[in-house]
């Protein structure tokens, strides 16, 4: 260890007075945590089901159920009066009086359709009126933030993690578009899927929903933020598109509870697998607290809700009522008597109602042989497969679309009318948002004020002061040479309790052991004859039907940290060469910066086709340094020595080896061991 000049900083735990304290200590995963794994992996094998979509949505599931414990978005009363004037208007006297259903003259027929399959006009329309909503500022901070606050918020409980998320998202939906006036598109995710890359899917244009690598600068929603945060995207690092043949297998299902949560597998759970392209979009949308703040949210939602439909038409085609068909629910906030949160006049299965159902008309989306617009969509072995997004081959654009226009016009119309600009604080949600201003670097512009900001005084210790102007050429140079920004394009918020702030954050190295899953590579690429003995039982672990090794035989190994304490998540990755049958290296993973108080986070792990890798822990006192199974739960304090770096430059500079040129596979807290055995990776609580 005195080869990296830092002997102390990785052993992990201090004797003190016979107590051993531990600065990185690996503790048990919340129960709650625990619970969800267990239940979500009962009776289910490994093969069956890509191990991170269950960890995706156990995660999630523990940070809506927990929300109450950290920071989050409180519902204002504001927001509640417009919340109650839009359900009159979707209600009328209905739910009031309990006479004949009538329709209130307020309301319009929804129509809703494939987003692809409108007009350039309609188009613009929708989207003009969502930015229409970012402006009007009657409702705190303004009513497209109110009603992305109303899904957050009440329904954390009672919105997710059983049979009324059916119900009560068909009616957020109902609400939203009453506030818009115009019917929302729906995004049939299953489309792009059949594309062999669908970050490349036209929908990623500025015609559409604008960019999806990192914040939103294109497109009819660029510079927005929502509750004090840019608007993000990570497209296609987590998670996957709904195939058809997954929406298949849970319309292959007749009674409610065989595709709901709490009583179905997960494999055909509607719930669960909407979960895959929450994660897919990443960025606002990976996190239930803020995937309202984008746009995609709601046709995404009007996408699931057509599945629903078509559920509920199989349902009656087998003399089944879906409107009396709520299954029965051991979770009270899920109970078909409950009053629903946010509208007292309605239990749980009032929303299970025709009447809310046939408030709306669903078009199927485009089928071969006519795929609708030529240029959106091309027919390919009886399929429709959308075309890649033009903006990709500049060249193109014109011939193969006509012009596509920065915004659509109704936005820029609506820009020029009001002399608001889209980045106007006044616009948006009131919140604290600290920039950190510093030079450009060539190979990482994005995250120059991570590496490079000056490390902050300690209440305990002393901590070297860097600033960018002292800044070593050659550490920029070998963290160049040895990958570690690996031309990075994943983009972190950076937010911490609400407030986006570079400066709350801390690093600590996080080292990964990658075993190549032997078939997969003989499949995309020519092995010789030794790496064919490995072939073995991991063959079978499921994975991500979108799973591709890039042209150069490299793969990502991501790593995120959410707060059990705190609210915050980030996520990195490492690049593990596919060429060799096994591959370390050491990345690095964000946590709240401990300076003020002990922080708690859970670190997970998983491979660029879905599954999760297994996390270790430092085992006390050995030497060499071992590594036994924990839960990946660690609990992070500010003593001496500190285990955690104030930026990623620290970070680096103290694992270099003695040459000062590469990278040392050093003894990490943590390590994750993605091997692929046929056992799920998590070690649970007794």
């Amino acid at each position: 260890m005195e080869l990296l000049g830092v002997s102390a900083i990785m052993l992990g735990c201090l004797v003190l007075l016979a107590e051993v304290t531990c600065l990185i200590q690996p503790i048990k995963m919340p129960d709650e945590l625990s619970s969800c794994y267990s239940e979500r992996t009962w009776n289910l094998s490994v093969t069956e089901l890509p191990s991170q979509d269950i960890n995706s949505f156990c995660i999630n599931q523990y940070l809506w159920v927990t929300a109450g414990t950290r920071y989050h978005h409180e519902v204002s009363n504001e927001t509640m009066s417009y919340i109650g004037a839009l359900f009159r208007k979707v209600s009328g006297d209905h739910w009031n009086h309990r006479h004949k259903r009538q329709l209130s003259l307020s309301l319009f027929r929804r129509r809703r359709r494939e987003l692809r399959t409108l007009s350039q006009q309609e188009w613009d329309d929708f989207v003009g009126r969502m930015n229409w909503l970012k402006m009007q500022t009657d409702v705190s901070p303004n009513r497209f933030d109110a009603l992305a606050s109303f899904h957050q918020g009440i329904a954390s409980h009672s919105a997710h993690g059983g049979p009324n998320f059916y119900g009560w998202h068909r009616l957020y939906l109902l609400l939203v578009e009453t506030a818009l006036g115009v019917s929302i598109p729906y995004w049939d995710t299953s489309l792009d899927f059949k594309m062999i890359d669908p970050t490349r899917s036209i929908v990623w244009s500025r015609r559409y929903f604008g960019n999806g690598n990192g914040l939103v600068i294109n497109g009819p929603f660029r510079g927005w933020q929502t509750f004090g945060v840019p608007l993000t995207r990570n497209i296609g690092s987590d998670g996957s598109l709904l195939s058809q043949r997954v929406i298949n297998r849970v319309l292959s299902q007749i009674y409610g509870f065989q595709i709901t949560e709490g009583s179905a597998s997960p494999i055909f759970s509607l719930e669960g697998i909407h979960n895959g392209p929450h994660a897919w979009l990443d960025g606002a949308m990976g996190v239930s607290e803020t995937s309202t703040a984008d746009p995609v949210f709601y046709c995404l939602h009007a996408h699931i809700d057509y599945i629903w439909e078509q559920f509920r038409h199989k349902q009656r085609q087998y003399g089944i009522n879906p409107a009396r068909d709520y299954p029965q629910s051991s979770r009270i906030f899920h109970d078909r008597m409950r009053r629903v949160d946010g509208f007292p006049a309605l239990t749980n299965i009032d929303c299970y109602s025709d009447f809310f159902g046939d408030l709306v008309q669903y078009e199927a989306p485009p089928s071969c042989p006519v795929c609708g617009n030529p240029y959106l969509f091309r027919c390919v072995r009886g399929e429709c497969i959308p075309i890649e997004n033009p903006e990709l081959f500049p060249s193109q654009i014109n011939s193969q679309i006509g012009y596509v226009p920065a915004e659509p016009s109704i936005v820029r119309n609506l820009l020029s009318q009001t002399g608001v600009r889209l980045t106007d604080p006044r616009v948006y949600s009131r919140g604290i948002q600290r920039r950190v201003q510093v030079p450009q670097i060539p190979f990482m512009s994005h995250l120059s004020g991570l590496l490079f900001r000056k490390r902050r005084s300690a209440n305990k210790g002393e901590r070297h002061k860097r600033s960018l102007g002292k800044a070593s050429k050659k550490v920029k140079k070998i963290l160049s040479d040895n990958n570690i920004l690996f031309h990075k394009d994943y983009e972190n918020t950076f937010v911490i309790d609400g407030v986006r702030d570079v400066d709350a954050w801390s690093f600590i190295p996080v080292k990964i052991i990658y075993q190549r899953p032997s078939k997969e590579a003989s499949d995309q690429m020519q092995i010789d004859v030794l790496d064919k003995l490995l072939l073995d039982e991991d063959l079978e672990l499921a994975k991500h039907e979108k799973c591709i090794i890039s042209d150069n035989r490299t793969s990502r190994v991501y790593v995120q940290s959410d707060g059990v304490d705190y609210s915050g998540r980030y996520k990195d990755y490492a690049v593990v060469d596919e060429t060799v049958t096994m591959s370390t290296k050491v990345t690095y993973v964000g946590i709240k910066n401990p300076d003020i108080g002990d922080v708690t986070a859970y670190i997970t792990a998983y491979d660029s086709c879905g599954r999760a890798c297994k996390p270790m822990c430092q085992v006390p006192h050995s030497n060499p340094m071992k590594y036994k199974p924990c839960s990946g739960t660690i609990r992070v304090s500010d003593e001496l020595p500190q285990m955690y770096s104030p930026s990623l430059l620290d970070a680096v500079e103290e694992i270099l080896s003695l040459d000062k040129k590469t990278i040392s596979i050093i003894d990490t807290p943590i390590a994750f061991v993605c091997d692929y055995n046929i056992k799920w990776p998590w070690v649970l609580n007794k």
